[in-house]
């Protein structure tokens, strides 16, 4: 698989700079990131799924006015 990346000059120089120091080819690195962004995003599913709950108004609790109020609901 081929894939293209268009980076700005400064963001190029990082790029390849980070790989040299790490001993790595652009390919290596790239593949490295992409793995360890696909394993946090497995992680990340539950949480994203919640922030998805929020942004609709979904699996909310109750509003409390004062957090002894979520306190005293949380010790129940």
């Amino acid at each position: 698989m081929v894939v293209s990346v268009d980076l700005n000059e400064r963001d190029a120089q990082a790029v390849a700079s980070y790989a040299e120091r790490k001993g790595l080819s652009l390919s290596e690195m790239l593949a490295q990131i992409v793995r360890e962004y696909t394993a946090m995003d497995d992680g990340a599913t539950e949480t994203m799924r919640a922030v998805d709950d929020v942004n609709h108004h979904r699996n909310l609790s109750r509003s409390f006015s004062s957090v002894e109020e979520l306190m005293e609901e949380l010790n129940a």
